[in-house]
């Protein structure tokens, strides 16, 4: 127990170490040269430091034999090469590729990583089916990224608190330790992440971030399905998703031509309403916190659907309640504002107070 302290704590602190002196430097270069160059790439730092950090806890922790089914190396390193693949093409602004290939990579992941020995439903459905199915809900998965935006310090929350919850779950039992090394370390990275976007985008996130994170999201979803603990790490997914679902509902039914899928989420409804960004990243930090419990009992669930389906109706609750009120404003019409107009709607709560 004292050792497995230690191994978190060490591993915490030097991934907030890491991520510290890379932020301060980014921050440093980019006050005097606005322009684009990798060295100034958040992206690319926190990409670097999770893909060394996976392969350690993996090397390690696969000596305790304690999972099910075991990954080869080369099997660890795909989603990472995918991740650098996705964002590469981000990069190169080819948005069509850039969204075919998240999904494409998604169901390669899918079908290098399940064992048909895994899968539930094999003596009802044929095993490819069912593969593609898990595939799909990754892929949903991965594009609920583009729906994270909007507001800083909202997406560095929520990868934050689905690493907590992962490295809970691995605690308990429902993953394999190395689950709960990499996610440790990970939380040392997203603190700092969060710790400079918190009160304003110091660092900037983008679309391709978000989308390539959520991507690593569905890629240990579909990791977990050999674990059987699919469903705990399914319910850590379902807030952004949630958002997605929500975010088309608003494009077909409101249909005033806005461009951005993320200004139809209820979070960024919210924002047009006056909330600020702090009060939003507490309200998203007690609803994270209720899935991660729901994420830990449905460990011992007698099945696999009840807290998912929960989690789905809770969250929806929830956003609903958010999003509810009288002065809700379409995007459109937040795009013909003036900069000052959007300026005094996003400081009313603040001067309420």
């Amino acid at each position: 127990m004292i050792a497995s302290i230690l191994i978190v704590t060490v591993l915490f602190a030097a991934g907030y170490f890491l991520m510290y002196v890379a932020s301060d430097k980014i921050r440093t270069l980019t006050s005097t040269d606005m322009t684009y160059h990798f060295k100034t790439d958040v992206t690319i730092y926190t990409f670097l430091m999770m893909f060394i950090s996976f392969l350690g806890s993996y090397l390690i922790g696969k000596n305790f034999s304690d999972a099910v089914a075991v990954l080869s190396f080369w099997k660890v390193m795909v989603p990472f090469v995918a991740t650098f693949v996705i964002y590469g093409l981000f990069l190169m602004e080819m948005n069509r590729l850039f969204m075919m290939a998240t999904v494409l990579f998604s169901f390669i992941c899918g079908f290098i990583f399940i064992e048909p020995s895994s899968l539930m439903f094999q003596n009802v459905i044929p095993s490819y089916l069912e593969i593609s199915g898990y595939c799909l809900i990754a892929s949903v998965i991965a594009l609920s990224g583009k729906v994270l935006k909007g507001v800083h310090g909202l997406f560095p929350l929520y990868f934050l608190m689905f690493m907590v919850g992962l490295a809970l779950l691995a605690f308990m039992g429902g993953l394999p330790i190395y689950f709960a090394y990499f996610a440790c370390f990970c939380c040392g990275l997203w603190v700092v992440v969060y710790q400079f976007n918190m009160y304003d985008e110091n660092l900037h996130l983008s679309e391709g971030t978000a989308v390539s994170m959520m991507f690593l999201i569905g890629s240990l979803f579909l990791m977990a399905i050999n674990e059987l603990s699919f469903s705990s790490v399914f319910i850590l997914s379902v807030y952004p998703i949630t958002e997605l679902l929500w975010a088309l509902f608003g494009i077909c039914f409101l249909k005033d031509g806005s461009p951005d899928l993320y200004m139809y989420t209820s979070f960024y409804q919210t924002y047009l309403k006056g909330v600020n960004a702090l009060t939003l990243q507490n309200l998203l930090f007690k609803l994270l916190l209720i899935n991660i419990l729901f994420a830990l009992v449905q460990l011992y669930a007698p099945n696999i659907y009840t807290f998912p389906i929960l989690t789905f109706v809770f969250n929806f609750w929830m956003m609903s309640k958010f999003h509810s009120g009288d002065d809700k404003k379409t995007p459109s019409e937040t795009l013909t504002e003036t900069p000052q107009e959007q300026a005094d709607n996003s400081n009313i709560t603040q001067k309420d107070e």
